[in-house]
């Protein structure tokens, strides 16, 4: 799936805020995410840039994308919360937050 941008940052970012949100950093988190760099085609950088988004922007930014999008979004999100076993209440609250606020009906 190919995406402008501004999308991949907006994705990007919420990526990394779920990878904080359990206040746990794991290591199947972080080589999830190396997958993902190379899938997609982003290096460190540009997950710094991400981090400038503000999460209201990002919001915005997905909430506009097609449902396909949406769809791939909220599945990678949900692989990341699960990839270290431990799905926490901090990372099912982010993720039910923001399938609501991006308007995703899947």
């Amino acid at each position: 799936m190919l995406f402008e941008k501004n999308e991949k940052k907006a994705v990007v970012k919420v990526v990394n805020d779920m990878m904080l949100s359990d206040g746990v950093i794991d290591v199947q988190e972080v080589v999830y995410l190396s997958l993902l760099k190379k899938k997609f085609k982003f290096d460190d950088k540009f997950i710094e840039e991400s981090k400038k988004l503000t999460t209201s922007d990002s919001v915005s930014i997905l909430k506009g994308m097609p449902d396909q999008k949406k769809e791939w979004v909220m599945k990678i999100l949900f692989e990341m919360a699960n990839v270290d076993n431990d799905f926490d209440a901090n990372e099912k609250i982010l993720l039910e937050n923001i399938r609501v606020l991006i308007d995703y009906k899947g």
